[in-house]
């Protein structure tokens, strides 16, 4: 998951397995205990004491991370109870045929014009003038969520789209399209 912590939550994301170790080792947590997690992030604490045996309450106020932890625990949960074929493909189940990142074979293709004398365009820019997004209030809510999908990989407000490149873009569940800049 390629998103930055932000300060307005006071995150630092846990990413150290030395870390969540000696944490758990400290903590002295055992099987059956009820743990309440504040906070979990992208969940590497979490998913250590889940191991323990532990029961996690896990509260998050980051809407960008609670889609992720939704994501992470569900198909974690299947696969638990069913088996890995079935969390794979759980999303089809309910009624998406398509999980984030993942490409159709029949995406439509939209031609973005660039003005004279502009080589790139941020991809807040490229969402809203392909029509994936209705407007730049709408780029800017995908982008923050991280839904933002790029021949697959998760992109940030940071990304810029380059002039002739061919790129299939997904902006949230449904809206997607092989976007291509010209001149």
């Amino acid at each position: 998951m390629s998103l930055r912590a932000k300060k307005s939550f006071g995150q630092n994301f846990l990413n150290s397995p030395r870390v969540v170790t000696a944490m758990i080792q400290a903590s002295q947590v055992h099987e059956g205990d009820l743990i309440i997690e504040v906070g979990p992030g992208k969940c590497v604490l979490t998913k250590a004491l889940l191991a323990t045996g532990a029961r996690v309450s896990a509260f998050e106020n980051d809407p960008r991370m609670i889609e992720h932890l939704q994501e992470i625990f569900a198909e974690e949960i299947i696969t638990r109870f069913h088996s890995a074929e079935a969390a794979a493909n759980a999303h089809k189940g309910a009624g998406n045929s398509l999980k984030h990142g993942e490409i159709p074979d029949d995406v439509p293709e939209v031609i973005v014009k660039l003005e004279a004398g502009v080589t790139d365009l941020p991809i807040s820019a490229v969402l809203n003038r392909a029509g994936l997004v209705k407007n730049a209030a709408g780029a800017k809510d995908v982008l923050s969520r991280g839904v933002v999908f790029v021949d697959g990989q998760a992109v940030g407000i940071d990304f810029r789209l380059k002039l002739a490149e061919s790129r299939v873009i997904q902006a949230g569940k449904k809206a997607i399209a092989r976007v291509v800049l010209q001149s």
